[in-house]
């Protein structure tokens, strides 16, 4: 019997999905940007049940993120397997000013997808979204975008493709132009697949704003004109404001076998009562039938992505309340924590400095990017509740540590512990904005007694609401209901401010000395309010 789940089947910053298979398992990767560890792979048997393997940008090897932008980072992951390896394919963008993107792409291989993955191999700097296709006869291709920076071109012209030698792992000859881009059609993201004598290529189109959607176009050849599908986009949430799922795109197509396919993409879901995605973009399936022209199309719908995914296996669907509760007792973190542009290291975060806390050393301000000491994890639901216990004497008020909800340097909201030279030990509530001007940003303070203090967030659709305790006392609340809009992709006046999705998280740093420490004796999260 089939199984059927709901979508999205990877909730919160899970974008740009690209699914494998490979024997009985399913792998599927999605981008990360400036967050490490880089590349989250998640693994299914049955494509009901998925469970994070492997992030194998772990930065201290291969993917450090020093200095690199806001929603930069690693781009779009392609992952393969080919004759028992594993390809990971990525770009790492950098600074720039567009259409001069700062990019470079990159290739990793492993015999298994824990690994061990080898240095990453530079293949060219041409542009982001690249994407490795193996035909029948064992040749390798790199798609990626084709940039033009002329003046009077169209910037995202189209896609390239250039074949790729794997024994020496670089490419060979030039690059040509696969498909251009109708005017207007910013092409990006591509993928080739093969399906009854034709080349099938899917892209991204129109961005990654509301018109988001997904393109398909074929060939008998690769050398031969792309014919675009006559209905096309063939996903799309654009034409329905009142759709769950918005943003619908970033296509990637898999046969499942016997000729059963499925497509992996993600959207965008709207904050409740508020036109925008503080959860990010999240990876959805979609069951896929064929016209009888050959063109794929979803199945018992149109063009717009179903809120259910029907999985061919019977699957007993794993339930997960949502809880998390971490005591910090364990010697290595586990894998769902993630820092910001670098690894996690001993001299700054630390399970062993305080056996059964997490230790957080104070470095570079929140807003830097670099040597920023946090550590989060992503939201995945429109309601639940975060708290933490946290041991800090701070020196003055140049040294804070608290509990924080973050989207990006530009964006978050922190309640931190620090010191004033009249009130002593204070907390004070700290909502970063884009539209807030400096002074506008310290919202609430209170005054602290000493010894341990118990912090909370709790998020709802009406917003977010932060308090603290001691370890004997109530709760108080710490200034007033906060807007959560503004932690999302969307800019306040409507524009696209980022890529990424909305974290939760500890922090701390100390611009001063860069020398104090904070330790949390434990971090719990639980779906719903709690009083």
């Amino acid at each position: 019997m089939p199984t059927t789940v709901q979508n999205p089947i990877l909730p919160g910053s899970h974008p740009d999905p690209d699914i494998i298979r490979v024997g009985e398992d399913f792998y599927l990767a999605t981008t990360t940007f400036e967050w490490l560890p880089g590349v989250r792979i998640h693994h299914s048997r049955d494509l009901v049940n998925w469970k994070l393997v492997a992030a194998p940008l772990d930065g201290k090897r291969i993917g450090n993120l020093h200095a690199v932008p806001d929603s930069g980072g690693n781009y779009i992951p392609s992952l393969s397997w080919h004759r028992g390896t594993f390809y990971l394919l990525y770009s790492e963008v950098y600074d720039g000013v567009w259409p001069w993107v700062a990019n470079r792409t990159y290739l990793t291989i492993a015999p298994s997808i824990e690994g061990p993955w080898t240095e990453p191999v530079h293949l060219n700097s041409m542009a982001f979204d690249p994407a490795l296709f193996f035909d029948d006869d064992d040749r390798c291709y790199l798609l990626h975008l084709w940039m033009d920076y002329r003046a009077g071109k169209q910037q995202m012209r189209g896609i390239a493709i250039h074949e790729l030698d794997l024994a020496g792992m670089q490419l060979i000859g030039e690059a040509r132009e696969l498909f251009t881009s109708p005017p207007g059609f910013l092409n990006e993201g591509p993928h080739i697949f093969k399906r009854g004598g034709y080349y099938y290529l899917s892209t991204a189109i129109w961005g990654t704003w509301r018109q988001h959607a997904t393109m398909v176009a074929r060939a008998k050849k690769l050398t031969d004109p792309f014919e675009v599908d006559p209905e096309n986009p063939m996903l799309t949430s654009f034409d329905d404001a009142s759709h769950p799922l918005q943003k619908a795109g970033q296509g990637c197509f898999l046969d499942i076998g016997e000729d059963q396919w499925i497509l992996a993409h993600h959207v965008g879901r709207f904050w409740p009562g508020v036109e925008r995605c503080p959860l990010g973009r999240e990876t959805c399936l979609q069951n896929i039938e064929w016209s009888e022209a050959g063109w794929p199309r979803i199945v018992g719908g149109w063009k717009f992505p179903n809120l259910s995914f029907s999985s061919p296996f019977e699957a007993e669907i794993e339930e997960r309340d949502g809880l998390v509760l971490d005591s910090f007792e364990e010697a290595v973190l586990d894998p769902e924590w993630n820092t910001l542009r670098e690894p996690a290291e001993e001299s700054w975060l630390s399970l062993s400095r305080s056996p059964g806390r997490l230790s957080l050393r104070g470095r570079l301000p929140i807003t830097s990017k670099v040597g920023q000491s946090l550590l989060a994890r992503r939201w995945t639901q429109t309601q639940f509740t975060a708290s933490t216990q946290i041991h800090f004497e701070p020196r003055n008020e140049a040294t804070l540590a608290g509990l924080i909800c973050y989207y990006d340097t530009m964006d978050f909201v922190w309640a931190a512990i620090s010191r004033d030279e009249t009130e002593g030990r204070i907390l004070s509530l700290i909502e970063r904005r884009p539209d807030r001007g400096f002074q506008e940003q310290f919202v609430a303070k209170a005054s602290l007694p000493d010894g341990p203090i118990e912090l909370k967030v709790a998020v709802s659709p009406e917003g977010m609401q932060f308090g603290w305790r001691t370890e004997t006392g109530d709760w108080t609340r710490l200034g007033d209901l906060l807007e959560v809009g503004h932690l999302s992709d969307e800019g306040l006046d409507g524009t696209k401010k980022g890529f990424t999705g909305s974290f939760i998280g500890l922090a701390a740093h100390d611009m001063q000395l860069e020398q104090a420490w904070a330790e949390f004796e434990w971090f719990r999260l639980t779906p719903g309010i709690e009083e």
